[in-house]
């Protein structure tokens, strides 16, 4: 099956073999990940354009991923981050990539696998759990409920504890909202379609949306568990609000944020100039000293 996708470098995907026509020349690029039927099927695609003349058509120049010379990335655009995680980069996976979807429409908590799926199974009034095997990601629907949210988290982490292929407490859990996936998320969808989710992303690739609105706002943030099962989440890792959201009642904090934590959602640029301090810094003070800082800044 061959479908068509935006003349970019951000829509390749190392799993996967592109076909690139311009008026001189055409290119199939292979995926490290791509098997030898997808490569005759790309040959197959280039010989059959009604836009290009013969001459054109009869000698397609292959490239493999890794080997692309400066022409392609010209006619491509240019160069841009896209989908390269290094399971996608096999053809076969002892691991196979699964998708599970968990609501609480029905009254109760659910959690449901989704078989042989597609960007569309992303149901926005839901959470999804996508487990790549040497991380888990947490994807968040613009219609998500609060205990979507909350029960979600928990059953990641119970999944790879209760494991029975023996996965790795270490595995790291990926909170992304809905319109602000990265590559490595989306690799695992096959053809992604930005334009979906127009309306927190307006369309936008992932490394645009980060260099307009900055990576702090992304809304991602990663989730560690060691070895007791305990989360653990850097300081960088966490998601970050405005000083002024964090200083609201409890009911009224952003979801997800720890009311008796307040001070690590903050970037570190304001958490320097409010504590007048790094936040490294502070986590050395005593804890009364701690407290003490908190409670003057009402982040307590």
């Amino acid at each position: 099956m061959s479908s068509q996708v935006p003349c970019r470098a951000a829509s390749l995907n190392s799993n996967d073999v592109f076909v690139l026509f311009t008026k001189s020349k055409v290119y199939i690029w292979c995926g490290k990940g791509s098997t030898g039927d997808e490569r005759e099927m790309a040959k197959l695609v280039a010989q059959h354009s009604p836009s290009h003349d013969d001459s054109v058509l009869r000698d397609p120049q292959m490239i493999f991923e890794g080997q692309e010379k400066a022409d392609f990335w010209t006619a491509i655009g240019g160069q841009e981050a896209y989908a390269s995680e290094k399971r996608l980069q096999l053809e076969e996976s002892e691991h196979p990539t699964r998708l599970f979807q968990c609501s609480n429409a029905s009254g109760n908590f659910v959690v449901e696998e989704i078989p042989n799926f597609n960007q569309l199974d992303l149901c926005s009034d839901d959470v999804m759990l996508l487990d790549a095997w040497d991380q888990i990601f947490i994807w968040i629907g613009s219609g998500a409920n609060k205990t979507e949210k909350e029960n979600a988290e928990k059953v990641a982490i119970e999944y790879i504890q209760t494991d029975p292929a023996g996965r790795d407490l270490d595995t790291p859990i990926i909170r992304i909202k809905q319109g602000f996936e990265p590559p490595n998320f989306t690799g695992y969808f096959g053809i992604w379609d930005r334009e979906l989710y127009q309306v927190a992303g307006k369309g936008k690739t992932y490394e645009e949306l980060k260099a307009e609105i900055g990576e702090a706002n992304m809304g991602i943030s990663r989730i560690d568990i060691n070895a007791n099962g305990d989360q653990q989440k850097s300081f960088s890792q966490i998601a970050k609000y405005p000083y002024e959201e964090l200083v609201k009642p409890a009911e009224e904090l952003p979801d997800g944020v720890d009311a008796t934590q307040r001070e690590v959602y903050l970037t570190a640029e304001e958490f320097e100039k409010i504590f007048l301090c790094t936040y490294e810094d502070f986590m050395n003070k005593p804890q009364w000293k701690q407290q003490q800082l908190k409670k003057a800044k009402q982040l307590f």
